[in-house]
């Protein structure tokens, strides 16, 4: 692509990986003096712990679907699948897999608020529900994806035992308050059946 085309794609870009160095890509001059770059798509990484990737996926998942939906062997596909299957684990509510469905169908905001109304008896504005979207969404999604990471990296020596359900979890903010109080830092109960307790609480 031309070097100008090039600068906007990188000034542009959602993906952090996506490098700003015109070094790290392969030119090369035309006969008429103009500069061409190597657009590499191979190198480019998708993080599904980055909010900002899966925002982007959400953004584009209509166009990905269409150009992958027959293609089950490629990595777009593989992309859609985990987003599935993601939105599945996150454990949204129904006005949230409605607002998901809605977003990928590019139903427009005012409908959509509308039928929130209707069905829910959520009175949303524009701007809660763009930072559903643009935020709320695609951060409870990155947060799993690191959950589920750490479940299986962690080694069991960092392991820690909740004191209500028994799980063994890694000790981490993401699935245990800090206390300063205890030994470790962390409480006794995990976050899971530290929220069932304030919900029994009425909190």
């Amino acid at each position: 692509m031309p070097l100008d085309k090039w600068r906007e794609r990188v000034d542009n870009a959602l993906l952090h990986t996506i490098s700003k160095n015109i070094e790290d890509y392969e030119t090369r001059q035309l006969p008429d003096g103009t500069t061409e770059v190597k657009w590499v798509v191979r190198k480019h990484t998708f993080d599904w712990e980055n909010p900002l990737h899966v925002k982007a996926l959400l953004n584009n998942y209509d166009a990905l679907y269409e150009q992958v939906k027959e293609k089950l062997d490629t990595y777009g596909r593989t992309l859609i699948f985990d987003f599935e299957r993601y939105c599945d684990l996150a454990d949204f509510s129904d006005a949230r897999k409605y607002i998901i469905k809605k977003k990928i169908e590019k139903i427009p905001y005012a409908e959509i608020l509308n039928n929130l109304q209707i069905k829910f008896g959520l009175a949303y504005n524009d701007n809660h529900l763009s930072t559903i979207i643009a935020k709320e969404i695609p951060q409870k999604i990155a947060t799993l994806a690191k959950k589920l990471r750490l479940l299986i990296e962690t080694p069991e020596s960092e392991m820690k035992k909740c004191y209500t359900c028994g799980r063994l979890l890694p000790r981490d903010p993401l699935f245990f308050v800090r206390n300063k109080s205890r030994k470790d830092r962390f409480s006794s109960n995990c976050k899971d059946c530290e929220k069932k307790q304030r919900i029994a609480r009425g909190g």
